[in-house]
């Protein structure tokens, strides 16, 4: 592969379709597991997983970087180089957000909720899955699609994905204002973002969402905070909606 030549365009499409189908597929799992359809997006708005786009890109930037690599070395460098992307990935989130996007606590062999052995694994089957099957089938279409679509829509797409990325930083940030407890709107874009995103619709976005309390211990938005804080949360959401 490295002689192929990966433009920032194609790694572009590439990162959109693997956040899409990423996500597609997570929603499939835990409706298979759990009987119910949930949200895994990324973002505020569509079904986008930035963990699968991103990691989409670093895997296949690797793959170009190792020329071609034995199963054994894909599945090594899949496994090592997603466990540490995802760990890199809950760290920075729960750094900026102030909330845990996900938490492998309940599994054997976990690294602080952020990792566990088997999702490591996974990311190392993923890695041959990528490599050896899918990359190859997809690599000419998905060069097709970027050709096609040209520099204007492509340039679109990224500013749309720019918006609705900037947009979900916003309103999480306000979302954990709130259940810290801070529910006054100090500004114009407050009032805007508890109208357009109050709890409700945040908690349905981010299911998995949970806050980290001071002894360390994880709780679900809705179960953490001041009741006389929710109560008033709950009281301006009902009349936002009249």
């Amino acid at each position: 592969m490295r002689k192929e030549k990966l433009t920032v365009r194609k790694l572009f499409w590439l990162f959109l379709l693997a956040s899409f189908l990423g996500a597609v597929a997570e929603i499939a799992f835990c409706f298979l597991t759990t009987g119910h359809f949930m949200s895994r997006s990324s973002l505020v708005i569509g079904q986008f997983s930035l963990v699968w786009g991103l990691g989409v890109v670093l895997f296949t930037l690797a793959l170009k970087w190792m020329g071609n690599p034995t199963d054994r070395a894909l599945f090594f460098a899949g496994t090592l180089m997603g466990g540490i992307f995802e760990y890199l990935c809950s760290l920075a989130t729960e750094a900026l957000f102030g909330g845990v996007f996900w938490d492998y606590s309940r599994f054997r062999l976990n690294l602080g909720g952020r990792i566990n052995l088997l999702f490591c694994i996974g990311w190392g089957a993923v890695a041959i899955a990528w490599a050896r099957v899918l990359y190859p089938r997809l690599s000419v279409r998905v060069e097709r699609i970027a050709n096609r679509a040209g520099r204007l829509v492509t340039a679109a797409l990224a500013l749309f994905m720019i918006g609705n990325a900037l947009l979900s930083t916003v309103a999480l940030d306000r979302y954990m204002e709130r259940q810290k407890g801070h529910v006054q709107e100090d500004t114009e874009m407050d009032a805007v973002m508890d109208l357009c995103f109050p709890d409700s619709r945040m908690e349905a976005r981010y299911p998995s969402l949970k806050i980290r309390q001071k002894d360390g211990t994880l709780t679900y938005p809705g179960e953490a905070g001041d009741t006389t804080l929710k109560n008033a949360v709950s009281l301006r959401e009902g009349r936002n909606r009249t």
